[in-house]
């Protein structure tokens, strides 16, 4: 499913008819155009999705810091830090120490850990690798942020978030049973719901 057929999912979702392009002279396309990168981003971040896990060794950086005794380049593509490993490729502890911050050249990793490597929700912009739970709860969440510049209708709004919210939770419960994993599914689950998952 590319661009424009998740925009026209949305639309119809609110009652307005579908665009043909991206950069046509319509209000729909502006406006689906406006919120379509920063919604598919929000979605993306808020849940470690299997579609968009990476795993990569980081690029040490010739720098110091007084607190830390490595620092790391952010993999430029990375939404979401999700895990962080030792150089033989064991889990570290939740509870390590090290912390993400912005500095020339781009945002850094500070931490403790040589030859770190972590895994990282990904910045994935082609929709044809989106999982089809995700286009639905994704869709949804695009209907809601577009609903009242193009309808001014907030009770559409409402039911936009409450149908992403619903479509959220079971996407995101279907997508970890895929895992087969020592964390229990539940918990990956809950975290992304109330906000623990991420880093």
């Amino acid at each position: 499913m590319n661009n424009i057929e998740i925009c026209n999912l949305a639309l119809g979702r609110i009652g307005v008819d579908e665009i043909n392009r991206m950069d046509e002279a319509s209000n729909a396309a502006r406006i689906c155009t406006r919120y379509f990168d920063f919604t598919r981003q929000n979605v993306l971040r808020r849940f470690p999705w299997t579609f968009a896990t990476k795993r990569v060794q980081l690029a040490q950086l010739d720098e110091t810091a007084p607190d830390f005794k490595y620092v790391y380049q952010y993999p430029t593509d990375a939404l979401a830090l999700r895990l962080m490993y030792n150089e033989h490729f064991m889990g570290l502890p939740k509870d390590n120490h090290f912390r993400l911050m912005n500095g020339a050249g781009g945002r850094k990793i500070y931490c403790d850990i040589p030859n770190a490597w972590i895994e990282y929700t990904a910045d994935v912009k082609d929709s044809e690798l989106f999982d089809a739970q995700f286009v639905e709860a994704f869709s949804w969440k695009l209907a809601s942020e577009m609903a009242f510049s193009l309808t001014g209708n907030m009770n559409l709004v409402t039911n936009a978030i409450q149908a992403y919210n619903a479509y959220f939770t079971e996407a995101a419960g279907e997508d970890a049973a895929e895992e087969n994993d020592k964390e229990a599914v539940q918990d990956r689950l809950a975290n992304a719901r109330w906000g623990e998952g991420e880093f």
